[in-house]
């Protein structure tokens, strides 16, 4: 079979992945943690890829931050704590954008204010762009959002075309997708809220794709919609979920993805966070690398380390350690920390969508690498 790796291969939760002209893939994950790769398997720590200063309108870690290169400079697309928060909101997150003229940065605030703030809390930014024109995703969290006769809170994914200096919206947001199938109820029971929320829109032939997570770390999994425009109408495949929980393999809350292809643009992966304790990749990466991957996130640690450098307790590196009882509980595991993991896609030949994984076993290598 070659050269194999298998997954998970380090910490990050809600990665995205680009491959710059540089020849490497870079991933973004939430928290402003920050890989980079030859071979989309294994990652080169580069700390944290923004750090939020005084004059900034932002502070904090951002919630699936998306990273992208349209012309000659790099951007960073993301959903974080507003500083303006007169109403002294829990939960008060507002669409961003960043430049950069490298990948690795550094990163500065473009507009200096929100890219578009909808008057509710924002999470899960994600861009599509074709010949020119931009289209700007996101979704509505459930902080705050009742719907229906029993006030459960959910959380819709909106869309709108984007102005192509991004300094804002074309026109009034529209609605893409929100919780309507069985396997999205699966969280109502825990915590009265459904989720419909980490889209990613891609095409295919002549159809677009929009992916989106749903329910939360009990349940997490991946479902898709396909529309025949990049606003829709969406419509949700009858085989969701895609991607979810397999117990027997020790897989659990898998989700929020992003897709790339390989350098040789012959194989598609879809690039996810998972929560196992199936060790990292590769066992052999230096204690110091996967020190470094721990470390750096110290300020979002809950708990301490062990002589390796990697999480004591199974909440470490989340990017919100706060509600780990709450939403972690019944994962079991001891290491609950997200990490990232890949696994190929296809499409049948009536244009359905399909995931061959999740795996922790060994597979090759993504082609185009030699």
């Amino acid at each position: 079979m070659g050269k194999t790796f298998h997954n998970p291969f380090n910490y990050g939760s809600d990665p995205f992945a680009m491959l710059a002209p540089d020849g490497y893939y870079y991933i973004l994950c939430s928290g402003w943690l920050f890989y980079r790769t030859k071979d989309l398997v294994n990652l080169e720590p580069l700390g944290k890829a923004v750090e939020p200063g005084e004059d900034d309108w932002f502070y904090g870690g951002s919630s699936a931050p998306e990273i992208y290169h349209f012309g000659d400079k790099y951007y960073i697309f993301h959903t974080t704590e507003a500083k303006d928060n007169p109403y002294d909101e829990l939960e008060n997150r507002k669409i961003g954008v960043l430049v950069s003229e490298k990948p690795e940065g550094p990163y500065r605030d473009l507009l200096g204010r929100p890219l578009y703030d909808p008057g509710y809390c924002v999470i899960d930014i994600n861009v599509y762009e074709e010949n020119g024109k931009y289209w700007l995703y996101w979704a509505h969290s459930c902080y705050h959002h009742p719907v229906g006769p029993n006030d459960y809170e959910e959380s819709w994914i909106y869309g709108a075309e984007m102005k192509p200096d991004f300094t804002g919206i074309i026109g009034e947001p529209k609605l893409m997708v929100r919780p309507c199938q069985e396997w999205e109820n699966h969280s109502v029971k825990l915590h009265k809220r459904r989720w419909n929320e980490g889209p990613f829109v891609f095409k295919h032939n002549d159809t677009y794709y929009m992916t989106f997570s749903g329910n939360t770390f009990e349940d997490y999994g991946v479902g898709y919609a396909t529309a025949p425009t990049p606003l829709g109408p969406w419509t949700k495949a009858e085989e969701n979920p895609i991607l979810q929980p397999e117990d027997g393999k020790g897989i659990y809350a898998p989700g929020h993805n992003s897709f790339i292809h390989s350098k040789d643009g012959k194989e598609f992966f879809m690039v996810y966070h998972m929560i196992t304790d199936v060790p990292f990749n590769d066992p052999a990466t230096p204690v110091l690398e996967r020190r470094r991957s721990a470390n750096f996130m110290g300020d979002l640690l809950k708990g301490e380390v062990d002589e390796n450098g990697l999480p004591k307790d199974g909440y470490a590196l989340q990017h919100w350690p706060g509600y780990a009882d709450e939403f972690m509980r019944t994962v079991p595991v001891k290491d609950r920390g997200r990490k990232i993991a890949i696994d190929r896609v296809h499409f049948t030949e009536d244009g359905k969508l399909v995931l061959e994984g999740p795996t922790v076993t060994d597979q090759p290598f993504p082609s185009g690498n030699e």
